[in-house]
């Protein structure tokens, strides 16, 4: 369960910077990403239920389907990301990887 909760947080986190960080917007404070400060905006006002919820929700429609529900992925086609040694490190190679995507050798 602990998993899926970090999991779906990631999810919501990386998908809602992509979407975030292709709308026109103004300048972000010095120092601080524009896309950071859009996405904490739009979720200041959410529960922590409310924004796992909405992770869930965008891992199921986006990344489920190859990376299976389990997160176990698909042996040879898509990497786990249960017990990824690449996401222990916190979210930021997560969010890198949806806005710019990911290619070439990954070690799983």
């Amino acid at each position: 369960m602990k998993f899926s909760r970090t999991l779906f947080a990631f999810s919501a986190l990386a998908l809602t910077l992509s979407a975030c960080a292709k709308e026109p917007e103004a300048p972000a404070p010095s120092g601080v990403d524009s896309a950071t400060a859009v996405h904490a905006a739009e979720t200041a006002n959410r529960s922590l239920d409310e924004r796992m919820a909405a992770g869930e929700k965008l891992y199921n429609t986006h990344c489920a389907a190859c990376h299976q529900a389990n997160g176990q992925g698909l042996p040879g086609a898509f990497p786990p990301l249960a017990g990824s040694d690449y996401l222990a490190g916190g979210p930021e190679p997560a969010i890198d990887a949806v806005i710019n995507g990911l290619s070439g050798p990954i070690t799983v």
